[in-house]
């Protein structure tokens, strides 16, 4: 029958749980032949394999047996569950995320904008805590930057960028920009009147030279 297990607790501040892995997954049982069906699985009760305030892998024992019902026995040659527990610290580490890499949502077409930070560079610096291994491939396109500037017309604002963690980090505060926002010429293509009275004008002498030209015929 399979050994169904959990591990609970969290390890001390600074570090986590990363991996775990087991020595065995299930055990041969022996009982009455009309009580051989009725066990499914033996469960190992939460809070058993518990990790709670750790700072290092740990290997922890369990008597499988002990959470067997009345009747039933072990055959397998392996009594005991060895869970291994990985534990690794966390680190904190930061993000350079360029204005250009910030998308910008909601914003209207006839809208132009500038992003600016506090920062040298125009770059948002974001602080993120997580895996050590992980913390230091992040880049900038992995945190998924964006400003939502829906229903913003011409002005200046200030705007929280949107930030998405991961599995293996998080990002503790919140980060925001200054956005300009100004309306795009209008361009148009339309003759003006005096170019029109002009053009009007000369199409008329044109018409009364003509005249003349067939008259003296």
């Amino acid at each position: 029958v399979p050994i169904n297990f959990a591990v609970t607790g969290t390890p001390s501040e600074g570090f986590a749980l990363v991996d775990y892995t087991s020595n065995i997954s299930s055990v041969n049982i022996a009982a009455k032949k009309s009580d051989l069906n009725k066990l499914s699985s033996i469960d190992i009760p939460s809070g058993v394999i518990d990790v709670t305030d750790a700072k290092e892998n740990t290997e922890i024992s369990v008597n499988v047996a002990s959470y067997l019902p009345s009747g039933y026995s072990i055959v397998s040659s392996i009594t005991t569950l060895k869970v291994n527990t990985q534990i690794e610290k966390l680190s904190d580490g930061i993000v350079n995320v360029p204005v250009e890499d910030i998308s910008i949502k909601g914003l209207g077409k006839d809208y132009l904008y500038e992003i600016t930070t506090q920062t040298e560079g125009n770059v948002l610096q974001v602080g993120v805590k997580g895996l050590d291994r992980v913390v230091k491939t992040l880049s900038s396109k992995d945190l998924n930057p964006s400003i939502q500037l829906a229903g913003k017309r011409a002005g200046e604002y200030t705007v929280r960028v949107i930030l998405t963690a991961g599995d293996d980090f998080t990002i503790p505060d919140t980060y925001y920009v200054k956005v300009t926002i100004s309306e795009k010429e209008q361009e148009t293509e339309t003759e003006t009147e005096t170019e029109k009275e002009t053009e009007s004008g000369e199409n008329t002498e044109s018409g009364t030279s003509e005249s003349e030209n067939t008259t003296e015929k």
